[in-house]
Parts: structure tokens; C-alpha cells; sequence
């Protein structure tokens, strides 16, 4: 991840929660433009190795990282008279631009083909974050506070085991 989208999912998705306190906007993961772009698979049912997999699936975390850290901006500008943002205008963050995000990045990473070998870990992966996605969509007044635990932890810990180095850091 570029140095200036660091960060876990926790941080990414937290970003939301931080703007209450003025402290900025990290983001998520996202989706190819459905171009044959970033999110392509190999087709045939041959699956990448594991470098273009992760390569492909960093590519997609990282254009949704600009996509969220954009639409952060505008949403930290409005917060600039007195530091904070009422939760639901942080709740309408995460509906309308985080999760939809999130669920491009899902499709788009659902849409490679892992290795072979690799198959349970990356199913294991995305379907952690497809629970997280689902976890913030069902309450995401509750997800756009501080002090609520990440849902992407595991999700996070998955990606790093396998190799990322955008996505779940």
C-alpha cells in the first residue's frame, strides 16, 4: 500500500468513525471498473499464481483505497468548523460510498482465480470479508463509532497470512 493509505481495514473502516474527531479518512478495498481491468480472471478456469493473485487482488484494494480516501476528503472539509460530524452523516459515509466499496472489492476479488492449491485460504479470505461487509451493513450506526471492534480483523489477518501487502494492511 502507497505510504499514504497504510493502515488496516480497521484503520481504513475506522477512518469513517475517526472523521468524528477530525483525524482523517484511510479506506477500504474496491473493485476493477468491470473492464477486464485489475479484477479479470485468467479465464478458461486456469488460475493465477500466487504473485498475480495477490498482485491483482492489492491492484483492486488499492483503487478503492483512492476511491474512499477521495470521497473522505470532502467529508473531513465538512467537518472543519468544529471538529466533528454527526454520526449519521458517518453512517451515510459507510452506506453510500464505504460498503458499496467494499462489495465491488468482494465481486471483483470473488472474480479472480486463485491457485488451486490456494483455494480454501482465499475462499476463507473473502468470505471473512463478506461477514464483515454484511456485519457493518446490518448495524452501521454501530460501526460508525470508535470504539466498536473492527469486523475486518480477521479479514485482515487472513490477507496478510496469504501475502498481501494492500489488502488487510
Amino acid at each position: 500500500m502507497n505510504s499514504s493509505l497504510r493502515g488496516s481495514m480497521k484503520r481504513k473502516l475506522a477512518g469513517a468513525m475517526t472523521t468524528l474527531l477530525v483525524a482523517g479518512l484511510a479506506a477500504g478495498c474496491g473493485g476493477d471498473d468491470g473492464k477486464g481491468g485489475a479484477g479479470a480472471t485468467t479465464g478458461a478456469g486456469t488460475g493465477l499464481t500466487k504473485a498475480q493473485f495477490i498482485e491483482r487482488g492489492d491492484a483492486i484494494c488499492a483503487a478503492a483505497d483512492k476511491r474512499i480516501e477521495a470521497a473522505g476528503a470532502k467529508l473531513r472539509q465538512s467537518s472543519k468548523k468544529d471538529g466533528t460530524l454527526p454520526v449519521t452523516q458517518v453512517v451515510r459515509f459507510l452506506t453510500r460510498t464505504t460498503m458499496p466499496t467494499y462489495d465491488r472489492m468482494l465481486i471483483s476479488l470473488r472474480n479472480l482465480s486463485p491457485p488451486k492449491a490456494d483455494e480454501q485460504k482465499v475462499d476463507a479470505f473473502v468470505a471473512s470479508v463478506a461477514g464483515a461487509i454484511d456485519a457493518v451493513k446490518a448495524n452501521p450506526r454501530k460501526y460508525a463509532k470508535r470504539t466498536t471492534a473492527d469486523p475486518f480483523d480477521d479479514a485482515n489477518e487472513r490477507a496478510k497470512a496469504y501475502g498481501f501487502k494492500v489488502c488487510g494492511s
